[in-house]
């Protein structure tokens, strides 16, 4: 079984203000999907790290990429990341 175990789900999102406090936030259906699916097979620890505004490209993706990539550098010497890619 998969108890105990980490999920640190690396995802794109075409808009932007999905995250907590965000503008889109009551449309993102796809976090709390990924909490209870992995939820479901024992995996309660979930982290979501979201790289947002790809559809719009420029500056704002190019942010959302450095905040994306800073969030996932704290997990690096921390953790064992193992990739899986879906």
């Amino acid at each position: 079984m998969t108890f105990g175990k980490r999920l640190i789900a690396v995802v794109s999102r075409g808009d932007g203000g999905y995250g907590p406090g965000g503008r889109n936030e009551t449309h993102n259906h796809l976090d709390p999907h990924l909490r209870t699916a992995f939820d479901f097979i024992g995996v309660s620890d979930v982290t979501i790290v979201a790289v947002e505004n790809d559809e719009h490209g420029g500056t704002a993706l190019a942010e959302s990429l450095t905040a994306a990539r800073e969030t996932l550098s704290k997990f690096v010497g921390s953790t064992r990341l193992t990739p899986c890619l879906a």
